[in-house]
């Protein structure tokens, strides 16, 4: 694609003018009826649905997605896949469309031609999905295929996908996008991760300059912890009607997992916001408003507290650290040969720790690297502990309040007998972190959730 091409496809014929973009889930997506509910009816109709394929639901306990890498793996049998949408279809009460029926005959043909190709099978639950959804509300297909494209290296292409959208979606018409695939620079079939097809439609909505993205799930929203975790009738977490992406992006990292970590990449600094709703709620329900700034940080400076218990600690102790320039660079240089990442880290004059998410799937490749690097003579320990994020765009803007909150965090636990094993703190970061041991993160969440008043204060 020349620049001459890409500066004439970049104006769309027909200009959106601030077009709303919705995204479905796969928990969605098992109930298509539900969300032509939501997609169909009233004043706020999306312009463009990007669709997941059909997630779990009261008798279906395995997703698409997972039926189709059975199906690769020679497990699942492409009747098995048919039965399913069979039961979509009569869930969805078109049964009898004719034009569905012409789709789930299809299934198999599709499977053995997407095989042949070597392309990806998993993507065919959200092809099929947006196909039916399509012909059960009247809007047009777009393959994801004209939409998304990667480069040669299989990285995501933005140019080309910016000057894809503006040329092939125009204002006079209502789409839907299969989510989570797009095409290769060689014309193949190329997958993002898991949960893709929130990247699609964060894509989407950058590209058309969206109003809002809305993305739809089985869940309202973020909230103030997680509600197992803390005590429903003394001190109930709390569904928090607004948060920063930056915020939301701290929380995805302590553990909650609601957002697409990628979502927040492309829109954050957009002046898009994403709202989440919950598809079986009420109609018109909203959920949390994820948005790039917000004034109101003074009246609610911490939001929520998180955690999880699958971080991997790699300690180094060694005399004289601090006095050897480049002391440390081997031990990064290292895990990035083993393709390890560490999302924390702390020194000290002899010592330094690295905190590294994913506790069993890391903990070969780290006791590798420290058999190779013992021979210098080195003292590594290695162990499993819990993080404990209490996040808050305050935490950034005062430093005062940060080290209030520190204290009274720290307090808490002490107070309730809570061993720390150590933390990380940044002036500028909207985030206090405290690791614990992995048993006690449950009980660290309540503490500090009653301690900083967070049920108290969930609205913004």
């Amino acid at each position: 694609m020349t620049a001459e091409h890409i500066s004439e496809v970049l104006q769309p014929s027909v200009q959106f003018e601030e077009p709303l973009v919705a995204k479905f889930g796969g928990t969605s997506m098992a109930r298509p009826e539900i969300v032509a509910q939501h997609t169909e009816t009233g004043y706020d109709v999306p312009d463009v649905v990007v669709v997941s394929a059909p997630g779990t639901d009261e008798t279906h306990q395995t997703k698409v997605t997972d039926m189709l890498l059975g199906y690769a793996a020679g497990e699942v049998q492409a009747a098995d896949i048919q039965s399913r949408f069979l039961d979509l279809l009569a869930s969805a009460g078109t049964g009898e469309n004719e034009a569905c029926q012409a789709v789930v005959t299809n299934i198999p043909a599709d499977l053995e031609a997407w095989t042949a190709a070597g392309d990806p099978v998993q993507a065919l639950g959200e092809y099929w999905s947006a196909r039916l959804f399509a012909i059960q509300t009247g809007r047009t297909f777009v393959d994801a295929r004209e939409l998304i494209a990667f480069d040669i290296d299989g990285q995501f292409n933005e140019l080309w996908t910016t000057a894809n959208i503006q040329s092939r979606l125009h204002a006079d018409e209502r789409y839907v996008v299969p989510g989570f695939y797009g095409r290769s620079a060689d014309g193949h079939v190329q997958v993002f991760p898991r949960g893709g097809s929130d990247i699609t439609g964060a894509i989407i909505a950058k590209v058309l300059n969206a109003r809002r993205y809305d993305n739809w799930s089985n869940v309202p929203g973020f909230m103030t912890a997680d509600p197992r975790k803390v005590d429903p009738e003394v001190d109930p977490a709390r569904l928090l009607d607004k948060s920063t992406y930056r915020e939301s992006r701290e929380m995805n990292n302590g553990g909650t997992e609601l957002l697409h970590r990628a979502v927040i990449s492309h829109l954050n600094g957009t002046g898009i916001p994403t709202i989440m709703r919950n598809t079986f709620g009420e109609p018109g329900n909203y959920g949390t408003e994820i948005v790039d700034t917000l004034d109101s940080w003074q009246e609610r400076p911490v939001m929520a507290v998180t955690g999880r218990d699958d971080i991997l600690a790699l300690t180094l102790h060694q005399f004289g650290l601090n006095e050897e320039v480049g002391a440390t660079a081997f031990l990064y240089d290292a895990l990035k040969d083993a393709a390890v990442s560490y999302e924390h880290a702390a020194t000290a004059t002899d010592d330094i720790a690295l905190y590294i998410p994913g506790f069993k799937e890391n903990l070969a490749a780290v006791q590798g690297i420290i058999r190779a690097l013992e021979r210098t003579g080195r003292t590594f320990n290695v162990q499993q502990v819990g993080l404990l994020h209490v996040v808050g765009e305050g935490l950034a803007k005062s430093n005062i309040l940060r080290l209030r909150t520190l204290g009274r965090v720290a307090t808490a636990l002490a107070d309730e007998g809570i061993e720390g094993l150590g933390g990380t703190d940044v002036a500028s970061s909207a985030t206090l972190t405290i690791f614990v041991r992995p048993e006690a993160v449950p009980h660290a969440i309540r503490t500090v959730h009653r301690a900083l008043g967070l049920s108290a204060l969930a609205n913004r």
